[in-house]
């Protein structure tokens, strides 16, 4: 992967939230996003048809932070509501968090710095721990990552264990045509 375009330290990070019922994690998600020490971001939650209190909380958390957008995508699956938040942006960096999990507060700040110091890589994940409740501590993510996946391996292999560890080039995401909407899941 060679990119065109070069990021600096005021690049643009637009994060993708699909939410899907998840009343009782979103606040806690959105204000994961917004403890980051890199604050030039903006936040699409994007309503996968909630038969809860989602959208309003959501709604909500948009008119308290102009960083946070909130729009909908009906039923269509979380690769689709995806889809839809990335269409929703044109910023050069792309990454993602579900409505059930929370960031440290210097991922994106790495992920950044990262994709600065490896011109030709299109995308980067993070490590995650996993918890049984928001304070209970589960376990480290423990997998063998190596320093460079290859598409074949990424193909094979769920190396990247989550959807929200990931930040890409909108550039590389385009190039592949986004998340394949026929996938569930």
């Amino acid at each position: 992967y060679k990119r065109q375009v070069q990021h600096s330290s005021k690049s643009l990070v637009a994060i993708v939230m699909p939410a899907l019922n998840a009343a009782k994690t979103i606040e806690a998600a959105v204000d994961s996003v917004r403890r980051q020490s890199f604050s030039n971001w903006h936040l699409i939650v994007v309503d996968n048809g909630s038969a809860d209190a989602t959208p309003q909380i959501a709604v909500n958390l948009a008119q308290a932070d102009h960083r946070v957008r909130f729009t909908r995508e009906l039923q269509s699956g979380v690769s689709a509501a995806r889809n839809h938040g990335i269409a929703e942006s044109q910023a050069p960096f792309i990454a993602f968090i579900d409505a059930d999990d929370l960031w440290l507060p210097q991922k994106l700040s790495e992920q950044l710095a990262s994709l600065d110091d490896n011109p030709d890589v299109g995308g980067v994940i993070s490590l995650l721990d996993r918890f049984t409740t928001s304070t209970q501590f589960r376990f480290a993510h423990t997998r063998n990552i190596p320093d460079r996946i290859t598409l074949d391996e990424l193909l094979v292999n769920n190396v990247t264990g989550n959807g929200s560890n990931l930040m890409i080039w909108r550039e590389a995401l385009d190039k592949v045509g986004g998340f394949n909407p026929n996938l569930q899941g």
